[in-house]
C-alpha cells in the first residue's frame, strides 16, 4: 500500500471512531440514598433542578459536579417510557456517559402522563400547603436573637422539607 492509501485508512478508522463517540443514543444513571440504591438503568435524559435552575443531561454530556435541590425531575428511558422523579436535595456526577445522582431522599414516580399531570396538580397543592407550615414555623422562631433565629429557621425549614416529603409520596 502506498502512502496515499495508508492515510486515507487511517483517516476514515478514526473518523469512525469520533462518530461512533457521537453516535450513542443513552447513559447509565444511577440514583441513590444513603440507604440504597434506587435505580439503575441506561436512560435517555434526564431532567433534574438544581441549585441555579432546572438541567438536562443528555448522551455524552460535558462531566460536571452540581448540587440538586428539592424539586420534581424526569427520566426518560425511552419515548414510551418516561418516569418523574421527586428528589430531595443531593449531587449529581456526571462523567464519561455514567450519571450519579445521590440525594437525601429520592422517589421515583412510574406513572403515564394523565396520572403524572393530576400528580403534579396534587404536589402543587401539597408543596404550598408545606410553604405555610414552613411560614409558620419561621413565625414561631421570631422571638430568639438573630443568630440563634437563623440557626432555629433553618432547623425549622429542613423539618418542614421532610414532612413535605412525605406528603408528597404518600400514596406513590
Amino acid at each position: 500500500m502506498d502512502f496515499t492509501t495508508v492515510f486515507l485508512v487511517k483517516f476514515v478508522d478514526q473518523f469512525q471512531n469520533i462518530y461512533s463517540f457521537y453516535d450513542v443514543a443513552s447513559f447509565l444513571l444511577k440514583v441513590a440514598t444513603p440507604y440504597k440504591q434506587i435505580f439503575s438503568q441506561e436512560v435517555e435524559s434526564l431532567l433534574v433542578e438544581t441549585a441555579t435552575g432546572q438541567i438536562e443531561i443528555l448522551p455524552n454530556h460535558e462531566d460536571i459536579l452540581t448540587q440538586l435541590s428539592l424539586g420534581l425531575g424526569e427520566i426518560k428511558i425511552s419515548e414510551s417510557d418516561i418516569r418523574s422523579i421527586l428528589i430531595d436535595n443531593g449531587l449529581i456526577k456526571v462523567y464519561q456517559n455514567v450519571v450519579e445522582v445521590t440525594a437525601i431522599s429520592c422517589q421515583i414516580i412510574e406513572a403515564n402522563k394523565n396520572s403524572l399531570v393530576t400528580y403534579e396538580e396534587d404536589f402543587h397543592k401539597r408543596l404550598t400547603k408545606m410553604q405555610t407550615i414552613i411560614t409558620n414555623a419561621l413565625k414561631n422562631q421570631a422571638y430568639f436573637t438573630s443568630s440563634q433565629e437563623h440557626i432555629y429557621s433553618f432547623e425549622a425549614e429542613k423539618l418542614a422539607k421532610f414532612e413535605l416529603l412525605k406528603e408528597l409520596t404518600k400514596g406513590y
